[in-house]
């Protein structure tokens, strides 16, 4: 027999195996909130999802983005700006956001991402092209 054939064997056996007639019967049906703000991301009562801050991090992302189409009719835009963006300066992303909060994309990316500096590059890279 060649491994293959085994391993399909034993995958339709363990399969078999593992399904009991009245596991269908234990099931439920989830409960599906349409509502973000009634989620719940909790482990033993402890909750580390803040959704508010969430939502900011994303209207962060939406505004960069609009900052970035702004090249595209022709504006001059600043690797400076991304960075306070990026960094939420004066908690406000250096007025460049329209609203105010203490979140930062910055505290929300991988380490090595900012070691290498691969956003500011990025920002450098997104500035001498829109000149």
């Amino acid at each position: 027999m060649s491994l293959l054939r085994e391993l399909l064997i034993v995958t339709i056996l363990l399969f078999a195996f593992s399904c009991n007639s009245g596991d269908d019967e234990s099931m439920s049906v989830p409960v599906v909130e349409t509502d973000p703000a009634s989620y719940v991301f909790a482990r033993d009562g402890v909750t580390s999802v803040d959704v508010n801050q969430q939502s900011d991090l994303a209207l962060m992302l939406a505004s960069i983005i609009g900052y970035t189409q702004e090249s595209y009719t022709g504006e001059i835009i600043e690797a400076r700006d991304f960075r306070a963006a990026f960094e939420n300066v004066n908690n406000s992303g250096a007025s460049l956001f329209g609203f105010e909060s203490t979140a930062a994309l910055e505290e929300n990316v991988f380490p090595i991402d900012l070691n290498d500096d691969y956003f500011g590059d990025f920002f450098e890279q997104a500035a001498i092209a829109s000149k």
